[in-house]
């Protein structure tokens, strides 16, 4: 591979996961919000629309002329990524088509967004325009359900258990585990005082 091919794949691979952390964001937001379906869509809609100049009929309708087929990409692979509640059926019912067009869809815009920079460049300007529109989510005033309180509380387990198997993985490589090794005992002592005030 040509030395401007790399550079070229690190680009375009730096961009998709710059879009995929946003579209992260976007969707984590619109969960913690509890939208609607409905109003995802409409959303996603309207700004589409905006972006690409089409009507939302047209994105409806059998036109398949490359503005339109390009939004109605946009807004399957967005309804897939950003609603919740989404499946490939109820997208592909919004717009009248079956769930094997809405995965090819979803296929073909990944791929656009790849290879084809002023697609992609609209794709972001998409992303970003339901980034504001959606608006950022305080995470401080988030009151946990129960399921999600157990799931933080799973998580600090997973991080207690890989400090474990980091000190006792250290110790293991230099062959200093036996008994009376004080550095070993102290960092195992501080790990289990830690879990403990945590309720583990």
């Amino acid at each position: 591979m040509s030395t401007s091919a790399i550079k070229k794949f690190k680009v375009v691979s730096d961009r998709l996961k710059k879009e995929q952390k946003q579209l992260t964001a976007v969707a984590t937001n619109i969960h913690l919000q509890a939208m609607s379906s409905d109003k995802i869509r409409n959303d996603i809609t309207d700004v589409i629309t905006e972006v690409f100049g089409v009507l939302k009929s047209e994105i409806q309708g059998r036109s398949r002329k490359r503005p339109i087929v390009y939004a109605r990409h946009t807004y399957c692979m967005l309804c897939h990524n950003l609603d919740p509640e989404s499946t490939l059926e109820k997208t592909g019912k919004s717009i009248g088509r079956d769930h094997a067009t809405i995965l090819n869809s979803i296929r073909k815009c990944n791929n656009l967004r790849e290879t084809d920079l002023k697609y992609s460049a609209m794709f972001q300007v998409c992303v970003d325009k339901l980034t504001d529109k959606v608006g950022e989510h305080d995470m401080s005033k988030v009151t946990m359900k129960p399921h999600q309180e157990e799931m933080k509380r799973g998580k600090l387990a997973a991080q207690l258990l890989d400090e474990f198997i980091i000190i006792w993985g250290g110790e293991r490589l230099v062959g200093r585990y036996h008994e009376n090794n004080q550095p070993l005992i102290e960092a195992f002592n501080d790990l289990k005082s830690r879990a403990v005030e945590h309720g583990f």
